[in-house]
């Protein structure tokens, strides 16, 4: 009899810890799961992201996602300089949206940006290349300002 009640104990624990792996697996490791990132580096600190490089992705982009970590986000690339419109179309937490021209200098920032706004667009006063989409409060805590330079390394 007690080997049957620990049988029990154990198979639902397993499956408890399965569930639970699951459920972080589907809510933290999302922006990772089926596309490549890139460590991006501005004014000293490290941040991975998501690389939104095609019109599907790019339309996606983090709508829906529940939320980010600290240093992640999502990284835009388009073919050549552009003003490229964004919005927060089905977005659940504000967000920073940092623009870079083609050589990773920051041209803009734009800061706290509310999922409130939609359907209103934003666009980066000067032509940009690439753009950087992070947790709102990120350029302010960790400093980032336009003039920057990044490093970019794709994987």
């Amino acid at each position: 009899m007690k080997k049957k009640i620990l049988m029990i104990f154990g198979i639902i624990l397993a499956l408890l810890l399965i569930g639970v792996g699951t459920y972080w697996y589907l809510h933290y490791e999302k922006p990772f799961r089926d596309r490549y990132s890139a460590n991006i580096t501005i004014a000293g600190t490290a941040y991975v992201a998501e690389v939104a490089d095609t019109p599907v992705t790019r339309i996606q982009g983090l709508s829906g996602q529940k939320k980010l970590r600290d240093k992640v986000g999502m990284f835009f690339t388009y073919a050549s300089p552009g003003k490229y419109p964004f919005w927060m179309k089905e977005m659940l937490f504000p967000l920073d949206i940092i623009w870079f021209d083609q050589d990773f200098k920051v041209v803009e920032v734009m800061k706290d940006i509310s999922p409130s706004t939609y359907p209103n667009t934003f666009v980066s006063k000067v032509p940009a290349q690439y753009i950087f989409e992070v947790n709102a409060g990120t350029a302010e805590k960790y400093g980032i300002k336009e003039g920057d330079i990044a490093t970019v390394e794709r994987h």
